[in-house]
């Protein structure tokens, strides 16, 4: 054998064992893309779209829930959640979207601060509403005065007004009211049109109701007692006591 044949062997060997070399390595690099596959994989299932029900509630235990099904972190560091309530979530979504969802209407927010890892933020318009005024003031809720019960002038019932008419009342309420009354004609001289009289010559209960006095021509019945001058033997003077009876 000759120098040139045993040299042309040793450099078709080398280059063989160049080759498979060469092979080992490209294997080695088509595994590690495989085992790599799994992990970007997993990086895009953060935003796939996955089923998610969570019910209306208080917001601490929807984020609560959110965070035991998605596996995400929400940070809550100035205390958001507190008092706050939401309107929950159901069906397929991403999580982010379904965090979106769970903060609606709440005037929270929530800041990306990783792949699955989020902060929640108070907004402008959503500390308002908790009462929370940007100087740092506390706002207070409306308050919502009702009644089923009113009363005009001097306590007179509302159904009075109900029915058009030449009606006034007298109420319990606004004769308690009215101090140092000496008789009836002291309640009676408030109403509109209407002036009363009791006096030594008038022993009675003597009404003039828009200029219609005289004699039996207005009729004073307290108690089913006639009150008026025409009868004085049966009118004694109209007291306090008497009327409120």
């Amino acid at each position: 054998m000759s120098c040139k044949e045993s040299g042309a062997r040793k450099a078709r060997g080398l280059l063989a064992r160049a080759g498979i070399g060469a092979l080992f390595v490209g294997a080695a690099l088509a595994a590690n893309a495989l085992l790599s596959l799994p992990a970007a994989a997993q990086a895009d299932e953060t935003g796939a779209a996955q089923a998610i029900a969570i019910p209306a509630g208080t917001l601490a235990g929807a984020i609560a829930a959110f965070e035991r099904e998605t596996g995400w972190r929400v940070e809550d560091p100035d205390g958001a959640v507190s008092a706050r309530r939401s309107p929950g979530v159901a069906g397929a979504s991403s999580p982010q979207a379904a965090l979106s969802g769970l903060l609606a209407g709440t005037g929270v927010h929530a800041r990306l601060t990783g792949a699955r890892s989020a902060r929640l933020e108070v907004t402008a318009s959503g500390a308002a509403a908790a009462g929370e005024a940007e100087d740092g003031s506390v706002l207070l809720d409306p308050i919502i005065l009702s009644g089923q019960r009113g009363s005009g002038f001097q306590g007179t019932p509302d159904w009075v007004y109900g029915t058009p008419g030449s009606v006034s009342v007298v109420s319990s309420e606004a004769m308690a009211a009215r101090g140092g009354a000496r008789n009836a004609a002291d309640y009676l001289r408030d109403v509109s049109g209407v002036t009363a009289v009791i006096d030594r010559q008038d022993p009675g209960l003597n009404v003039n109701i828009r200029g219609q006095q005289d004699m039996g021509r207005v009729n004073m019945n307290i108690d089913a007692r006639a009150r008026t001058c025409s009868s004085p033997a049966m009118a004694p003077p109209a007291t306090p006591m008497s009327i409120r009876r």
